[in-house]
């Protein structure tokens, strides 16, 4: 009879001793990489990634080197001029490949959601996306990462906070009213295409 209290003890005590011990308190190191991408990159963007795309080293130009695209789609705008719904490729050159995976292949990701800083001059834009081949970034749900850039979103005047709470700032494309549209109701005004 004696053994039920005396386990229900023991396991209130390991909850109690695990609770007091000292959470790890973030690298401030992690902060000044954040800010330094910030001042680094033209754009800081929100992206969800919808596809990933592997290319082993045997179907690149480089020995000893794969290639791991992910297809992203713009959901927020920090910083720079890219249009919501912007179509992104990211490459990634990796250096060791696993061997595991000989063979190409495709697949969909379900909607990863991250951040991604990039300079202007580092992708190409076609006609129907733009290729990325120098970037940073992480996950959203990455913690260690995400928390400062939070933090900077709120304070950094360089960044748009408005995209991070769905009011996504995009180019102006709305038509501008002239002098002599006022008073008329919208649809005499004369619309300018964007």
């Amino acid at each position: 009879m004696m053994r039920f209290p005396l386990i229900t003890l023991l396991l209130a005590l390991q909850v109690s001793v695990l609770a007091d011990e000292p959470e790890t308190k973030p690298d401030p190191n992690l902060r000044l990489v954040v800010t330094d991408w910030i001042s680094e990159y033209d754009q800081i963007v929100s992206i969800c990634i919808y596809e990933q795309e592997w290319i082993p080293p045997e179907a690149t130009r480089w020995p000893q080197k794969a290639i791991l695209i992910y297809r992203a789609v713009v959901v927020g705008v920090h910083k720079g001029n890219l249009p919501i719904g912007t179509q992104l490729e990211l490459s990634h050159t990796i250096e060791d490949p696993p061997k595991l995976f000989k063979e190409p292949f495709r697949s969909t990701v379900p909607g990863k959601l991250e951040y991604c800083f990039f300079s202007d001059e580092s992708s190409k834009k076609t006609k129907e996306k733009r290729v990325v081949l120098d970037h940073s970034g992480f996950s959203r749900d990455d913690e260690r990462f995400s928390d400062f850039f939070r933090m900077e979103l709120q304070t950094n005047p360089e960044l748009n906070p408005a995209s991070e709470q769905g009011g996504a700032r995009q180019p102006d494309t709305a038509p501008k009213s002239t002098p002599k549209d006022k008073g008329k109701p919208k649809s005499e005004s004369k619309r300018r295409s964007p």
